[in-house]
């Protein structure tokens, strides 16, 4: 099984032998395409969010799980020698737009609580 994992993420013909491109360097975005991917990475995890926040996740366990899915993402592009970067700021976009998503829904909640409350004090006062 592992074999079979392994013949199909790496290609048949190359030795398994690990990524080859490795940034650990955080927040690097002097380059104007690693801004616009950093910006993508966090709508890829902004809906995983959204569903966990929805899911009645607490924020702790919303960034945990954000960040072990993209570590889990970058461990396995770096292990399978994919040709892809293995990259800090991948996890770091990741684990904010997971954030970002708990945080929107978060938001709604407290705003459709104050509606509610609202509607209540209107019908008491009416009574």
């Amino acid at each position: 099984m592992v074999l079979g994992i392994r013949g199909f993420l790496c290609h048949p013909c190359q030795s398994f032998r690990g990524g080859s491109v490795l940034n650990l360097v955080p927040l690097d975005l002097t380059n104007p395409l690693d801004l616009k991917d950093f910006a993508l990475n966090i709508l890829l995890f902004l809906p995983g969010g959204v569903f966990l926040g929805i899911w009645g996740m607490r924020w702790t366990r919303v960034l945990v799980l954000g960040c072990g899915m993209s570590m889990a993402i970058e461990i396995t592009q770096y292990v399978t020698a994919s040709g892809r970067t293995a990259d800090i700021n991948d996890v770091l976009a990741n684990t904010t737009g997971a954030l970002i998503g708990f945080l929107l829904v978060a938001g709604v909640r407290k705003v459709v609580r104050r509606m509610r409350g609202t509607k209540r004090q209107r019908i008491s006062l009416r009574g």
